[in-house]
């Protein structure tokens, strides 16, 4: 993602994003870009949907987390001021980080429930773990890796 794109997004959402996430951002790994998911289960390329890359997607993205949060937050752990939304999956949960930079989690916000849950330590745990998720869904259907970049 270009540096002006990140700019943008911190201004609109007025907050300053932790530093790993916008290295991930800066050079995201190839190996998330060359995971591609069967549109006909409902499953897309990982930077597209679960661990997102582009500024628009972004955006909309965490647009749609605070608009859904809205009625809720003050009553529930996740708040828009200290969660930032990387991706989400194909039933409209979200994959979460914190706004703080000393905590480098990941989390699931689970949207019908409103809770929340630790899933990796960090991206690169969590990057790893949707790799595997893709060789044991997809590569045993015989899929391969698809570089869409």
């Amino acid at each position: 993602m270009k540096p002006n794109d990140i700019k943008k997004l911190e201004e609109e959402f007025g907050l300053l994003l932790p530093p790993t996430y916008l290295q991930y951002l800066s050079a995201y790994p190839l190996g998330l870009v060359e995971r591609y998911y069967d549109h006909q289960t409902w499953r897309c390329h990982i930077c597209d949907e679960e661990f997102l890359r582009d500024y628009d997607r972004i955006a909309d993205l965490n647009r749609s987390f605070r608009e859904w949060c809205r009625p809720i937050y003050e009553s529930v752990e996740v708040s828009p001021a200290k969660f930032w939304a990387i991706g989400s999956d194909v039933y409209g949960n979200f994959h979460l980080i914190r706004t703080s930079s000393n905590d480098t989690r990941v989390y699931f916000y689970d949207h019908e429930t409103a809770e929340v849950e630790m899933i990796s330590d960090d991206l690169a745990a969590f990057s790893a773990y949707l790799i595997q998720s893709w060789e044991e869904y997809d590569a045993p259907k015989g899929r391969e890796p698809t570089n869409i970049s």
